[in-house]
């Protein structure tokens, strides 16, 4: 597993956890809690509405009441229905307005729950992990909370009103059974990770109104074929059909799939741009790229072929991270920064003499002296021998390589980056030179 799919695995069990806590620990700070049949209520600081904040019922159908205690029922509360595996479906009451930070969260087998358009705030991770189906957001929604329906599998169908503004942050993030989504032209921000991990999501459309797409709003959507934005939006566009989003004014392709032709217009390839595009088999550079950003292809499993253009001028350490087949890697002759000299299937830095990245048949021509970081990150390599020319290793050149069994490192090599054979986990025999510190050998495979 690479290091873009670890960190993400890590924020989640880190925010999860966080939204995790126990239902009585809410409670006991309710000094005003009050009671009628089932529910547990606090009057809002309007003296006229309500908010409930506990269930004693153990029905599998819950219908809220409209008032309680002759006031009206407008919030639900904090952690209400948290991992209660009980409920099929809920039905909230026209005037409700809030519902609550993980209100509903690993509510499992949730399937039916309606949103009335009364509502203008959902928290975060309110309806995280449940087994909703179809969801239709309010136009009024303002606000909507981070990872607000987090891991929802179930869900098939996104109904986004006109009205809604903002895509929070992680809000559908690993909702594996979307499939298409319809976002309104009210939408002006389309939050980080917005959709990421949408596996089954086929196509998407970016209406004019938007300004503001997030990092990894769409990253590994491995079905993503179709990407458009609507003709108008000043800030991004499809220019020639191109199957991606382009910021118009830096050129920056920002997100692509399977089926995106990068334009010859296009400059830089942004940050995770086709992160986790498992599809992706071959990639040609166009001749007016020059930048090749973080992540840009991380994580492609499945790309084999690449050509590197003659005006790439950057290609930053992790771009190609995680793309465990790489195989054939050409630079065009004419590219001044970097070249594949004796045929080496590998990326090198002719100045330095550093092999920036490798493949699974790369070839070290004897003019290597160093090999770059993340060099060859997640490769499926089962043996190395770092030539005796190379003289350092950088940060991570190995990481990930979980079939890499054997390295043997050659004398001359000084230097090892930190976590060089990071998660490489069949990795049983490591020879190295004399002149290595064994202190600098245990950070560079520490797991």
């Amino acid at each position: 597993m690479m290091k873009t799919k670890r960190l993400l695995t890590g924020l989640l069990i880190l925010i999860v956890m966080m939204a995790s806590i126990p239902l009585y620990g809410i409670e006991a700070q309710a000094a005003e809690s009050l009671s009628e049949g089932d529910w547990r209520y606090n009057v809002n600081n309007d003296d006229e509405t309500i908010t409930i904040t506990g269930y004693l019922g153990k029905e599998e159908n819950v219908v809220l009441p409209a008032t309680i205690a002759g006031k009206r029922v407008t919030g639900v509360g904090d952690f209400l229905f948290q991992f209660n595996d009980r409920l099929t479906s809920v039905t909230l009451p026209d005037g409700i307005t809030r519902i609550g930070n993980s209100a509903f969260n690993r509510c499992s087998n949730l399937v039916s729950m309606n949103l009335p358009e009364s509502i203008t705030y959902i928290g975060g991770f309110a309806f995280g992990y449940c087994g909703l189906t179809n969801v239709t957001v309010p136009k009024n929604v303002v606000t909507m909370g981070a990872c607000a329906f987090l891991g929802c599998k179930e869900l098939l169908s996104l109904d986004i009103q006109n009205g809604v503004t903002e895509i929070g942050y992680s809000a559908f993030l690993s909702c594996s059974g979307l499939k298409n989504v319809k976002i309104p032209n009210s939408v002006t921000k389309i939050g980080y990770n917005a959709f990421s991990r949408c596996s089954s999501l086929e196509s998407i459309e970016i209406p004019n109104s938007v300004i503001e797409i997030s990092g990894e709003a769409f990253s590994f959507c491995e079905s993503l074929s179709s990407i458009r934005v609507a003709n108008g939006n000043e800030k991004y566009d499809s220019r020639d059909n191109c199957n991606g989003i382009i910021e118009t004014k830096s050129n920056t392709l920002l997100l692509g799939c399977k089926n995106t032709k990068i334009p010859n217009s296009v400059t830089n390839i942004g940050s995770k741009a086709f992160c986790g595009c498992s599809e992706l088999t071959e990639l040609i550079i166009p001749d007016e790229v020059t930048s090749i950003s973080s992540g840009a292809f991380g994580d492609c499993d499945n790309l084999i072929n690449l050509s590197i253009s003659k005006s790439v001028t950057n290609i930053a350490n992790d771009a190609f991270s995680g793309c465990d087949n790489l195989t054939d890697i050409q630079v065009a002759d004419e590219n001044e920064k970097y070249d594949s000299r004796e045929a080496c299937n590998g990326i090198i830095e002719t100045e330095s003499n550093t092999l920036v990245l490798g493949g699974t048949k790369t070839i070290f021509p004897e003019s290597v002296t160093s090999i770059g970081a993340y060099a060859f990150a997640g490769r499926n390599l089962i043996d190395m021998v770092v030539p005796q020319n190379v003289e350092s290793i950088g940060v991570y050149a190995f990481s990930g390589c979980s079939s890499l069994r054997t390295i043997l490192i050659s004398e001359n090599v000084t230097s090892i980056g930190k976590y060089a054979f990071y998660e490489c986990g069949s990795l049983g025999n490591i020879i190295i030179p004399d002149g290595v510190s064994k202190a600098l050998l245990f950070l560079a495979a520490a797991a």
